[in-house]
């Protein structure tokens, strides 16, 4: 596959401090392929990456964290689910987390995924299953085309990404509201956006038992595979992937072309990072305007009240007369 440079825009101007994007890489060795290729071509960042562990003085000047989980014999230990969340918890900061599918090698990730989740008060989850698909795919069914369809107001993250990205065995992203797990794709909860989605004529697959289960197997239609949740509150934006961008996972979704299907990875995978830095598009949707206070209605209403109120007096002051 050819490396391309990859023009985003907008881009940091001269002279302004760049947002800083730190990877945390859990048990990669070196800096993995695909995210060298990342690293290289989304300049409009500063990148730091550590791959054994983080402390919450490591990754405090983060704008973007994306930690993930590349060797499967690691996970994400309390210690470093409590650094995030403080880190979190100080607000204006995004996220990108991600997980698999349920295969032997790639389930463990689903745990460290849903861990950090509610750890972060996220609705979103990962369930403990596979989406494969017959005919959108890699020349594979489980190698997943994603469909970047984002709900409004994020249209503008599927900008050049028409042909679709490549999500290599991926799993499935639910929700967790009030005790419950949900499809997303029948019931989106608040505050929650779909961006990416398998087409119609995908279906769900089981390789390992395991906890949470909402879809049943063979169930076909249209599954989620990537989602952002907004925190207006803390100003905060969480984008979890069903499964990773890069490293993490045998393919990521940067890339360009797999097994001779065009794919439009490398520009959504810059759409994403740069929105999620705020380089790029409205990293949270603009809040409504409050209602006014005087509407026609409630100004009819109150001119009734009044005229009537007025015959009212009038019509009390000339009996009196009387």
């Amino acid at each position: 596959m050819l490396l391309f440079t990859v023009v985003f825009q907008p881009a940091v101007a001269s002279g302004e401090e760049k947002p800083v994007v730190i990877v945390f890489a859990k048990g990669m060795l070196g800096t993995e392929t695909e995210l060298g290729w990342v690293m290289g071509n989304i300049t409009d960042v500063e990148w730091v990456v550590f791959t054994e562990t983080i402390t919450f003085s490591d990754i405090e000047p983060a704008d973007v964290l994306i930690p993930l989980i590349v060797d499967t014999g690691y996970d994400f230990t309390d210690d470093e689910v409590n650094a995030i969340k403080e880190w979190w918890d100080k607000g204006g900061k995004s996220i990108w987390i991600s997980s698999d599918s349920d295969y032997p090698s790639d389930a463990p990730r689903i745990d460290d995924a849903n861990k950090l989740l509610e750890a972060l008060g996220s609705v979103l989850r990962s369930e403990h299953r596979e989406t494969v698909d017959p005919v959108c795919n890699c020349k594979k069914d489980y190698r997943v085309k994603g469909l970047v369809k984002p709900d409004h107001p994020y249209e503008f993250l599927a900008g050049g990404a028409w042909r679709g990205v490549l999500f290599h065995g991926p799993g499935v992203v639910i929700t967790y509201v009030d005790g419950k797990y949900g499809k997303p794709e029948l019931e989106v909860p608040e505050n929650v956006y779909r961006i990416v989605m398998a087409s119609e004529t995908a279906s769900i697959a089981e390789f390992t038992e395991g906890e949470p289960v909402v879809h049943d197997i063979g169930e076909e239609g249209p599954k989620v595979l990537m989602a952002a949740e907004v925190f207006p509150d803390k100003g905060n934006v969480l984008v979890f992937s069903a499964s990773a961008p890069f490293a993490g996972t045998y393919r990521g979704m940067w890339l360009n072309e797999y097994h001779g299907v065009k794919l439009d990875g490398p520009g959504f995978v810059g759409n994403i990072i740069l929105w999620l830095a705020g380089l790029f598009g409205t990293r949270l949707p603009p809040t409504p305007a409050p209602a006014p206070l005087w509407t026609p209605a409630l100004i009819a209403a109150v001119a009734l009240d009044v005229i009537f109120a007025v015959a009212l007096i009038a019509t009390v002051a000339y009996y009196k007369k009387k």
